[in-house]
């Protein structure tokens, strides 16, 4: 049986959990692309999240990870960091926007991904002590979970895909 590379199955994961369409359920962009602004502002009873700052979360730990491959990747563009503040006025002009940055941001990061030789993804990342193939696996596996965060918030409507 052929090996498959590493950077192969992480570029499968990135792509599986982000676009789809995959086996295990809905994937992430097409889960978010398909909501109005008051689905993306309704705030769960069950936990108080809302799959707008959920998506914002997403888009912060994905370039957290870009950033510790690429030092040079800038700073996170919005405030606070993780679980960003939405506008105070939420319109859907604002939310595809920030949808933008969560695109622009896994476009990067997998483009990063893309770049990396099957002996750098092998290599313990010196701050975080851990293989980079382990950081980089980590954030289909958080978008996977956040997808199904997402879906499970009782947003009324909210299209199956």
């Amino acid at each position: 049986m052929e090996t498959v590379p590493i950077r192969k199955l992480l570029i499968q994961a990135i792509d599986d959990a982000f676009e789809g369409p995959n086996w295990f359920g809905p994937a992430l962009l097409p889960s978010l692309s398909s909501l109005t602004v008051e689905q993306a502002t309704f705030v769960s009873p069950y936990e108080g999240y809302y799959a707008w700052k959920v998506m914002l979360h997403c888009a912060y730990w994905t370039h957290v990870v870009l950033s510790d491959l690429y030092p040079g990747a800038g700073s996170f563009v919005r405030t606070p960091a993780d679980w960003p503040d939405l506008p105070d006025e939420p319109t859907d002009a604002a939310f595809r926007e920030d949808l933008g940055l969560l695109v622009e941001i896994h476009r990067l990061f997998r483009q990063a991904v893309l770049g990396l030789s099957e002996e750098q993804l092998s290599r313990v990342h010196p701050v975080k002590e851990t293989p980079v193939f382990r950081l980089v696996g980590s954030i289909p596996a958080h978008d996977t979970y956040h997808t199904a965060h997402i879906r499970n918030l009782g947003i009324a409507g909210l299209a199956e895909g």
